[in-house]
């Protein structure tokens, strides 16, 4: 007989829980369900509505940039939004990421490094060749600041994000430059190697031998000191 009453005293227990928490278990459900819903309203309609958005009003800049109307590109020109605005007010768009490259390049060429720094860090993309140079202008910023262990490490950053003939070389020289400049000169001596031995082809590996040469006699000098 017992075994015949353990599964109703079960079930009653069951739905006298559901009875004392059903407010709590309606609300819960009801703000997961707000949630899903908001999330597909902003990923299904929200962002790619703002992203057209963006794209419209990006096109201004861009003709402003590539006629180095730097400012204007930045700034706007009061009928049409800057790559700042942009990158502020459509910050969830792809398109708003790539205004922070733009405004990062502008604010490096300017001379405005920790501005290049924040936009060029807060710039992501799967870019064979954007996310290099967004990783080789943060290292520029910081070289120009001196600050050559920084720019080292973003130098690094740039050759190694997307593997290429084109802008890996050129970032492992200027990483081997900067890393002389901060005194580690094994690392220097190993990045020029590495230079040498993967783009044997490029322009950066056609006088290497030279800075091999130097960085192992600074590194001989400093190991007797």
């Amino acid at each position: 007989m017992a075994e015949e009453e353990y599964p109703q005293e079960q079930t009653n227990s069951f739905e006298a829980f559901i009875l004392q928490y059903q407010k709590v278990l309606s609300i819960g459900l009801s703000v997961i369900l707000i949630a899903i819903v908001a999330y597909v309203g902003t990923t299904q309609y929200y962002i790619p509505n703002q992203n057209a958005k963006a794209q419209k009003e990006i096109f201004q800049a861009q003709q402003y940039f590539e006629d180095d109307s730097l400012d204007l590109a930045l700034k706007g020109d009061g009928a049409n939004p800057g790559f700042k605005a942009i990158s502020e007010d459509y910050s969830w768009t792809k398109t708003g990421n790539l205004a922070n490259y733009y405004a990062g390049i502008i604010y490096l060429k300017k001379g405005k490094y920790e501005d290049a720094l924040d936009h060029l860090g807060a710039f992501e993309t799967t870019s064979n060749v954007l996310q290099p140079l967004a990783y080789g202008g943060m290292g520029d910023a910081y070289s120009e600041q001196n600050k050559y262990s920084q720019a080292a490490d973003y130098y690094l950053k740039a050759a190694n994000a997307k593997d290429n003939n084109f802008t890996s070389p050129i970032y492992l020289m200027k990483a081997g430059l900067v890393l002389e400049e901060s005194g580690n000169y094994q690392k220097a001596l190993d990045t020029y190697k590495q230079l040498k031995n993967d783009y044997p082809d490029s322009n950066q590996a056609s006088d290497i031998e030279k800075y091999i040469s130097r960085a192992k006699t600074k590194l001989y000098a400093n190991n007797r000191s």
